[in-house]
This record gives C-alpha cells, structure tokens and sequence, in this order.
C-alpha cells in the first residue's frame, strides 16, 4: 500500500522544557510594535513517518489570558507586564511540508499531509509585543508556560505525546538608558576677594536635571553625584577644585540642596520616584563658592567637577 500521510514518531522526539528567553530584544518603542519570532536555536527535534490512516497534527496549549492579535493576525499572550505580551509562531524546519507552514493564531495547529517520511525541528517562536504607550515598572517574570503536543491519527505505530516545551524566563530584554539631559559646565559669579566672606557665596542654581524617555520594566532607577576631585568637606557637599598655577587656593565648591543646605550624599544612590517608562525630573540644585578662612585664601580661576551617573536596577 503506497502511504498517504503522516505520523509523528514520538517515541523518539525530544522532550525537554525551554525558558523564554528575551535578552536578543528590546521592547518595542510604539503600541502594537513587535520584535521578530525567533527561538534562539532551543529546538525540538522529531520525525515524520508514512502513516496510511491519516495526517498527523501538533499543537500549543497556551495557558495565559489572550490579550489581542497582532497587525499580523497572531494572537498575544499575557504576561505580568500589562504592557507586554508575547506571541508564538509553530513551525517545522521545512515548513512546505505543513499546511500551514506557520501557525501564529490559537491553538496554533500544524498538520503533516506529507506522505513520504522527513527528519526534522519542530521551532516554537516567540516575539514581544508592546499593548501600552506607557510600560510600568517591573521586570517580565511571569509567561505562558507552553505546551507542545503532537497528536498521530488513530491506530499508529507511535502514541500522542505532550510535554512543557516553554516555561518560565531566563533573561530579560535588553534595557535602552534614559537621555540624560544636563549641562555639561555652570559659571558661578566672579567673586572678588573685598567680598569674600566664611561660608557659602554666590550660590547658582544648576539647570534642571531631566532623564527623558526612560525605559520600562525594570524594578527601579537612582541616580548619584561624585565629586571628581574628591571632598573637602563631604558632610556639607564641600568638593575639592582644581590646583596649581593659576587656580585660587582656599576656594571651595559646594554642591547645595534647593534650600541652600549642604547637599551631603556623594557616591550615595538617590532613589527616583520610578513608575516605568517616560521622563523624569530631578530635584534642584545649586552650586556656591565655600570658604573656610576667607584669610588663607588666594586669587585665581576656581574649578571643580561632578559625575552624574544614572543607575537601572
């Protein structure tokens, strides 16, 4: 008898469970944007064999909540994220040997009408999908768990077989900074020495610090100062300057708070008031000449320097 279909051998099909893994990706900058199906080489490796009674078939068993449909037809899953879903695409590694060659829509069925027997991979893709302008915080900890069954017509040689074939994450997606938008030098007043007096003068406000187009889930943001010359007086934001030929000797910079207070937290971490993705504004701060004896001091060009340093957790 010449076969005219299909049967998984299922015997000797590859069983083993995958995480998701998104790390090849970044989110998707607009709502309804989607990265690409792929699967990162984590394959399922089984044959076909001839099969006289009928076509074989294999199909997911999503367990999450459907969200939607891409532009494309496929249907998203969710995850934890509100503003993140995922979408899957099944497939064989020739995929003219399916009907269709690649299944994106529930329960995403292949069938093998193939009547002559193939050696190959079952891929199952995924992609992410953006469903939110706005992604709030928090990591993609919770996915579908997927599983793969392959399902052989009645009376075969080989049972039907399902197994987990994805489950869980194993990376996140790749996370793109904040545009830090901040001056790069501020230009204090001259002072003159008949002026100068103990303490902090001349305070200038810094122009406002703004983190524009920060990225999503993720836990959290912070940012911290370092004074690069080091401190003077690090408990009231005093920062060393510049020395040598030309530079003023008893002569301070002093990072302020908006109230004028000493500004007292270099190389510590500031927590933002992190929601997800958008813009952030920092607080406000000022930067004054310090002096401690206005008697030890000599004329000349004052200068100091801060790193400003953007932390993602």
């Amino acid at each position: 008898m010449i076969a005219t279909a299909s049967q998984f051998n299922t015997n000797s099909a590859q069983v083993v469970t995958y995480p998701h893994d998104f790390s090849g990706w970044s989110i998707p900058q607009s709502v309804g944007g989607t990265s690409w199906f792929d699967d990162w080489n984590k394959l399922y490796a089984v044959n076909i064999s001839e099969e006289d009674s009928g076509n074989a078939y294999a199909d997911l068993t999503v367990n999450a909540a459907i969200v939607g449909t891409t532009a494309d037809g496929a249907t998203i899953y969710a995850t934890n994220n509100p503003s993140i879903g995922v979408a899957y695409q099944l497939n064989y590694s020739t995929p003219s040997d399916t009907t269709p060659q690649y299944a994106t829509t529930a329960p995403h069925t292949l069938t093998f009408p193939k009547d002559s027997a193939t050696n190959g991979y079952i891929h199952i893709k995924y992609e992410l999908v953006r469903l939110t302008a706005q992604v709030p915080a928090g990591p993609i900890t919770v996915v579908p768990d997927v599983t793969l069954n392959y399902h052989n017509p009645p009376g075969s040689a080989n049972p039907d077989k399902s197994f987990l074939a994805r489950s869980g994450v194993s990376k996140q997606p790749k996370m793109t900074p904040c545009t830090i938008n901040a001056p790069t030098e501020v230009n204090l007043a001259t002072l003159y020495g008949g002026n100068a007096v103990n303490g902090a003068q001349l305070a200038t406000s810094i122009p406002t610090l703004r983190l524009t187009n920060c990225p999503g889930a993720i836990t959290s943001m912070s940012y911290k100062f370092n004074a690069m010359y080091g401190t003077h007086t690090s408990a009231e934001g005093v920062m060393n300057g510049e020395t040598g030929s030309g530079y003023a000797q008893g002569v301070f910079v002093q990072l302020q708070n908006a109230d004028g207070s000493g500004f007292n937290q270099f190389n510590n971490s500031i927590m933002l008031n992190y929601t997800g993705s958008g813009d952030y504004v920092l607080p406000e701060y000022k930067v004054a000449y310090y002096i401690d004896d206005v008697n030890s001091i000599s004329t000349g060009q004052v200068k100091s320097a801060l790193q400003f340093t953007v932390e993602y957790n």
